[in-house]
């Protein structure tokens, strides 16, 4: 209990003495699509299915100043880059695009994997020739990192990527059909689990599988150019920015030689928002015990927004994405109050030119 009690107090110390350097860190954002988002009322990530194959590229060019309109859920919810957005301004953070695999290439400076969305031409997620090319990509990339930075912000966007996760776990052993968390308000497990079963069947000889051959079966480009990025970080202070698919990644860790007592571990952490954590239709503190993960939970929330596009999120809308519990968590350390980040937030929210049908 000491040893861990000290190992937390050292993740603290350390990220808050980064956070008041005058050298940035850096927000790194990977790009991956599926088509499973194509798949009716599997993902929110945008007003439908051809949205959502559209959502990776447009966040990253709003994140980078270079659209002004953002993706809506089928509820009409905008997407929750406007939120990293706004507290990038607050936080000293470069940005990084990494596409790892979209159906539109965005329009911005970004770093190119080669790679393709899943489940484009086989019955499999991707080529094991694809999944240890995007690894070895993420490893190049990590110690170019390493020697740039001291601490990295590793977030995502995938729509249908809590579905990749659930069937990582599942090929993990870890029932976790009714754990992980979703874009869409209620959740959608049974969908979920029929789609995994039906795409890596259910007799499957799943035993002893490597990370590659699980995300090569039903994972998704994210997890394995993320893992090969964490892989060159060990040392360095590295926020998982995500829910459901960190923790999928962080169990995918233990397959590439990460141990459950390595002390490499302690400089890692899965940030997350409040609406993850306390979602009634999932089970994220059941699911990182589950996984040993190291997880701080934002403790943020719009019941004071005057925008019903914000409140939104208070009764299950979205979630998270983006590195959207990560920043708000970041904030948060960086000594801003509760009234400060929601002023930040809404004047971004008020600026958007295109917004949810539900939004006023």
């Amino acid at each position: 209990m000491e040893q861990s009690k000290a190992k937390i107090g050292n993740f603290h110390s350390r990220l808050l003495y980064h956070l008041n350097s005058s050298k940035p860190g850096l927000f790194l954002l990977s790009l991956a699509s599926t088509h499973l988002s194509d798949i009716p009322n599997l993902s929110a990530a945008g007003a439908n299915s051809l949205a959502c194959r559209l959502t990776p590229s447009i966040d990253s060019e709003y994140l980078m100043g270079q659209a002004n309109h953002l993706p809506v859920s089928p509820d009409g919810i905008t997407s929750p880059v406007f939120i990293t957005k706004a507290l990038l301004k607050k936080i000293n953070l470069d940005v990084k695009i990494v596409d790892c695999g979209v159906f539109q290439t965005p329009q911005i400076d970004h770093i190119k994997t080669g790679a393709i969305p899943a489940f484009t031409d086989t019955s499999q997620a991707l080529s094991l020739d694809m999944v240890e090319n995007l690894y070895a990509k993420g490893l190049s990339l990590g110690k170019i990192i390493n020697s740039q930075y001291d601490y990295v912000v590793l977030a995502e966007c995938v729509p249908g990527g809590t579905t990749t996760a659930c069937g990582i776990f599942y090929l993990s052993g870890i029932d976790a059909f009714n754990l992980v968390s979703s874009s869409v308000v209620k959740g959608n497990h049974r969908l979920k689990e029929q789609v995994i079963k039906e795409k890596i069947g259910y007799a499957k000889n799943m035993a002893n599988l490597s990370a590659f051959e699980k995300i090569s079966l039903i994972g998704d480009g994210m997890q394995a150019f993320s893992l090969g990025v964490l892989n060159s970080l060990k040392n360095k202070l590295v926020i998982l920015a995500g829910g459901t698919q960190m923790l999928a990644v962080w169990e995918l860790l233990k397959d590439i030689g990460f141990t459950k007592n390595d002390l490499n571990l302690d400089c890692f952490r899965i940030f997350t928002t409040k609406w993850v954590a306390s979602d009634n239709n999932g089970g994220f503190h059941k699911l990182a015990n589950l996984v040993s993960a190291n997880c701080e939970v934002s403790d943020f929330d719009f019941h004071e927004s005057i925008y019903p596009g914000l409140k939104a999120y208070e009764s299950g809308h979205i979630k998270e994405g983006v590195g959207l519990g990560a920043m708000l968590k970041l904030a948060q350390y960086a000594g801003l109050s509760h009234a400060q980040i929601l002023q930040l937030i809404e004047k971004e929210y008020a600026s958007l030119k295109l917004e949810g049908k539900n939004v006023k």
